[in-house]
């Protein structure tokens, strides 16, 4: 009689699961205009959806089963994007006090991701690539925290500025704790895709602190390697400034620029001459 109730209780959980996964898939394909926008990924079942208790299941499950720090780091900036997500979407549905728990939960996960990444760092792991990852998704999701912060009410603005504080300074430790090295050789891709966000980002800074608002500047920038293409099309396409002919001149030696003058002189006829 046990083993029957057993093995009823795990067929209802096993369905109730299924459903929960059939939803969050359903829910991942049919993102709305902003999240398309912003490339964030589907928010599955929110905070208050009454089977949202498993998704939270399943996703400490998969935390379980994550081994690495690395790795670890990895995944708490998924479900960080995940939160960010969910609270997006409860913000549009006019859903605020849940909205700010959940944006509560996104500062927490991706505390969680540099929190990892930099302890793979101090056991002597490689963690560029993955610091690198966490700069541009801090950068990326600045755009739908500015734009949440404009829909929220006033008494909902003060954790939203939070958030948007805390992923800055994130950006900022993450771009330094990449190496020079990786700079110049394994990370430069994501390095230039965060230069080609960091325009759009500022403007909505300084559009946020000329209203008054206590939001910190982007840090400087690192050092991106040229591309290939950019190298050949300067070589071969750029104009020498008067800088840089003084420059190549004084390389040729001395000698050699007094044979050139002499041979010119030689070749121009004299004015005046009989």
């Amino acid at each position: 009689m046990k083993k029957l109730l057993l093995i009823l209780i795990l067929a209802v959980f096993l369905f109730f699961t299924a459903n929960v996964f059939a939803q969050e898939e359903e829910a991942t394909n049919s993102t709305n205009i902003l999240q398309d926008e912003e490339e964030l990924i589907g928010p599955g079942l929110l905070p208050n959806h009454p089977l949202y208790f498993l998704k939270s299941l399943s996703e400490g499950i998969g935390n379980f089963f994550t081994f690495g720090q690395v790795n670890q780091a990895q995944r708490a900036m998924m479900l960080a994007e995940k939160r960010l997500a969910e609270a997006n979407t409860l913000i549009a549905q006019g859903k605020n006090e849940l909205a700010q728990r959940t944006m509560e939960r996104y500062q927490e996960r991706f505390t969680n991701a540099f929190t990892f990444a930099q302890k793979a760092k101090e056991a002597g792991q490689n963690t560029d690539e993955i610091m690198a990852k966490i700069a541009e998704n801090t950068l990326r999701h600045q755009a739908v925290l500015f734009r949440v912060y404009e829909q929220v009410p006033e008494e909902a603005k003060e954790a939203i500025q939070s958030a948007i504080e805390n992923s800055l300074h994130g950006h900022e430790q993450a771009l330094e704790a990449i190496s020079q090295e990786a700079v110049e050789n394994g990370v430069g891709e994501i390095l230039r895709r965060i230069e080609e966000r960091r325009p759009a980002v500022e403007e909505r800074i300084n559009q946020l602190q000329e209203r008054g608002v206590p939001v910190p500047n982007l840090p400087e920038r690192r050092q991106v390697p040229a591309t290939e293409e950019g190298l050949e099309s300067l070589e071969q396409g750029a104009p020498k400034t008067p800088a840089a002919q003084d420059q190549a001149e004084s390389q040729v030696p001395v000698g050699t620029q007094n044979q050139i003058q002499e041979q010119a002189r030689e070749q121009i006829p004299a004015v005046g001459r009989p």
